[in-house]
């Protein structure tokens, strides 16, 4: 399966998301691979600290569109899930993306800024919806939500009046243990107690939701 990180707007969690959502599969010994095409590069390092098993490949590519096509049909064929990391603003490869993957996921966070930034990727992928008959399937979910607040709430209400990605139940909260996963080596899946346990469960329920057969 071809799971797609795709929101065109930069600093959303899609690279946490990815990299969180390869250790979640690894745990569940599923064999997994990571394309990483954002010119950070930002998951294919964090993932290549984490130890995973050799049933792990991370790969870093350029953002070019046939380049993330050509290995996305090679490592689909290798592994049982291939999670692409795919780069912000990039349109063109963003597009690649939702004409390749079978599921797209949107991470977006929980502002009114955010959610009409939203905007522009709902669209690509409605476009590339059309052109593919429906696929990919695709999911949006709020990330790094601060739950003091009422913005989710108002985030919530304006993502349920779209249907081209159905909003998840499942949100995941802004946690400082998560953000700093990427310099220690680790993910919420790393730990055992506390902040880092919590956010766990979240992306536990979250991942479960989306893939709901694994």
């Amino acid at each position: 399966m071809l799971i797609g990180m795709a929101n065109t707007k930069g600093g959303c969690a899609k690279s946490t998301t990815s990299v969180h959502l390869v250790h979640w599969l690894a745990m569940q010994d599923k064999t997994v691979a990571l394309i990483d095409a954002d010119v950070q590069a930002t998951s294919s390092m964090w993932a290549s600290t984490l130890g995973l098993s050799s049933d792990v490949r991370v790969e870093s590519i350029d953002p070019d569109p046939e380049l993330l096509f050509d290995l996305a049909q090679e490592l689909n064929a290798d592994f049982e899930f291939v999670v692409i990391d795919g780069p912000g603003g990039m349109t063109e490869v963003v597009r690649m993306c939702l004409l390749t993957v079978d599921l797209a996921v949107l991470p977006i966070q929980a502002t009114g800024p955010d959610v009409r930034a939203a905007g522009s990727a709902l669209k690509l992928l409605k476009s590339c919806q059309d052109i593919r008959k429906g696929n990919p399937r695709a999911v949006s979910y709020l990330t790094r939500v601060n739950r003091r607040t009422k913005a989710a709430e108002g985030a919530r209400a304006s993502l349920l009046k779209q249907d081209i990605a159905p909003l998840l139940n499942g949100m995941v909260s802004h946690r400082q243990i998560v953000q700093d996963g990427y310099l220690t080596g680790k993910t919420s899946f790393s730990h055992e107690s506390g902040p880092g346990l919590e956010a766990a469960n979240e992306f536990k329920a979250l991942f479960t939701e989306m893939l709901p057969d694994v």
